[in-house]
């Protein structure tokens, strides 16, 4: 809960005041796209549209390709590797849905 009402107040910051989008924020999005609960997950992809919205084109185009690479994790066959893995993949799909859900039909 703690992270969904931050991520909530992390949108509200940048649609409101624009707030300035640096590598440090970027981080912080994809850790929680990676998180376990699906709620932060999603939460956390609904906010990177908002972030989205407030970027430049070249970190648009810099989240994509960070989603990319998240989403073509290759799944070993450890059980905790598997787990990472298959969070790090899912959070990838997240932050490409997130960039559709804003951009729809301009992503390529």
């Amino acid at each position: 809960r703690v992270k969904q009402t931050c991520l909530r107040c992390l949108s509200r910051g940048v649609l409101q005041n624009y707030l300035s989008v640096d590598d440090f924020d970027l981080s912080v999005y994809t850790a929680l796209l990676e998180d376990p609960s699906a709620e932060v997950r999603n939460a956390a992809s609904l906010n990177v549209g908002c972030l989205a919205m407030a970027c430049k084109e070249s970190t648009v185009a810099d989240l994509i390709d960070r989603f990319i690479t998240m989403a073509q994790t290759p799944i070993s066959k450890g059980e905790e590797e598997t787990t990472e893995a298959f969070r790090r993949r899912l959070g990838g799909v997240s932050g490409v849905c997130g960039l559709i859900s804003v951009f729809p039909g301009h992503l390529t």
